[in-house]
């Protein structure tokens, strides 16, 4: 699949960002028709974060990477449990190679390298820095749940499409 553009990225990011309250709540249910174990696992995720805001800014991010997806044109199937636990596996064999190696490489630079959407999360990642560090939005540990979930959900939007193994 190629990347998506830098431009996409950020026109898709704006319209997310500027959803109200009833717009996101919109989105959000038509989210869990799609993707009901997805949503249900965001909403426990919701517990993490420490304000209304950064829920907010978690879901639109979300809602942002699905549409990058989506904007290929081909239907992101059910991401079931069964995909999650493959994916699951498949990361943890790979933080136990890394370790058995002493790689230096991350786990989340390897799934970058797999998802190839480098426009999206260096757009992604200089937005949380920049409501984290000027907005104060969020914490930094919460940019660092929002976009580690972003990379989780590209590997099991991507597993769950059979782009990757």
């Amino acid at each position: 699949m190629e990347p998506v553009s830098e431009e996409f990225v950020e026109q898709y990011f704006d319209f997310f960002y500027q959803l109200n309250d009833e717009q996101l709540k919109e989105r959000k249910e038509e989210f869990k028709k799609k993707q009901l174990d997805l949503y249900l696992r965001n909403v426990r995720m919701e517990s993490t974060f420490q304000s209304k805001a950064s829920i907010d800014l978690f879901w639109k991010a979300t809602l942002l990477i699905t549409y990058c997806f989506e904007s290929y044109g081909i239907k992101i199937p059910v991401v079931t449990d069964k995909i999650v636990e493959k994916t699951n596996k498949k990361t943890h064999k790979l933080i136990d190679e890394l370790k058995k190696t002493n790689e230096e490489n991350s786990i989340v630079e390897i799934l970058l390298e797999e998802i190839n959407q480098p426009d999206f999360f260096e757009f992604i990642e200089s937005k949380l820095n920049y409501f984290e560090e000027e907005k104060n939005l969020i914490t930094g540990k919460e940019n660092t749940l929002i976009y580690n979930h972003m990379a989780i959900l590209s590997q099991l939007y991507l597993f769950s499409m059979g782009k990757l193994n």
